[in-house]
């Protein structure tokens, strides 16, 4: 566990965390107003190690907290954040479904991912699916606070204003295969995905087994032509939302 979090522990026990929890400062009318950063975050530890952090910088502000993938995505749909910073692990669905979430809102909003287990395969599909940054979870909090300044800065930059991304393998196809191919139960399951659920999740919603529902994620694929089922998420984020 890194050393800002072990600190917290002692000296500030974690509140009770909710959705929309207002934790900036005013800002002084002698100087421009904070960045507003919201954080995606289950565990109350890191939370509260993060919010303690926050307070200490005159350019960041903590505004929202969000304790599941749902409601980090209702927060962002609020477009109130400009950057968002995202645990993979959350416990109604994996980071990564949030992360294709986010990017299937169009909201250009910067997102900094804390992995609690990193390989290269791992950051691969991150970066594909539009992750501006990608950091080790036990990453010293400075170096997290500069890596937040660091994308705000390039969001905020000309070029990147001016310079459309080159980069469209995560954007749905214009020509996108329509939605009557799908059987009721596979749309259901997709609806399910595209809000962020993970399988054992949607098994427990619909009355299904864990396998049903990768049997109908299959099928899903098989008839929609999505290579993976990352990619399959991202269309029924973009569609079916």
């Amino acid at each position: 566990m890194c050393r800002w979090i072990e600190e917290v522990r002692v000296a500030n026990p974690p509140p009770v965390l909710g959705l929309s929890v207002s934790l900036a400062m005013p800002a002084s009318s002698e100087n421009p107003s904070p960045h507003r950063i919201l954080l995606i975050e289950s565990r109350p530890l890191v939370a509260a190690g993060l919010r303690s952090v926050f307070r200490d910088e005159d350019d960041l502000a903590l505004t929202d907290i969000a304790r599941t993938s749902r409601q980090g995505l209702a927060c962002a749909r609020s477009r109130e954040a400009d950057a968002i910073v995202l645990a993979a692990d959350m416990p109604d669905g994996c980071g990564f479904s949030t992360l294709c979430g986010i990017q299937a809102l169009r909201l250009e909003i910067p997102v900094l991912v804390l992995l609690s287990r990193s390989s290269s395969g791992l950051h691969q599909r991150y970066r594909e699916a539009g992750a501006q940054r990608l950091l080790p979870l036990d990453t010293p909090i400075d170096q997290i606070m500069d890596a937040l300044r660091s994308i705000l800065k390039a969001r905020l930059s000309p070029a990147s204003v001016s310079a459309p991304s080159k980069d469209r393998s995560t954007r749905p196809s214009r020509s996108r295969p329509r939605r009557s191919v799908l059987s009721g139960q596979e749309r259901k399951v997709l609806q399910r995905l595209a809000t962020g659920e993970s399988i054992p999740t949607i098994a427990d919603h619909l009355g299904l087994s864990p396998s049903t529902v990768r049997t109908y994620l299959r099928r899903a694929r098989q008839k929609l032509g999505a290579p993976t089922t990352e990619r399959l998420t991202q269309w029924a984020m973009s569609v079916l939302r």
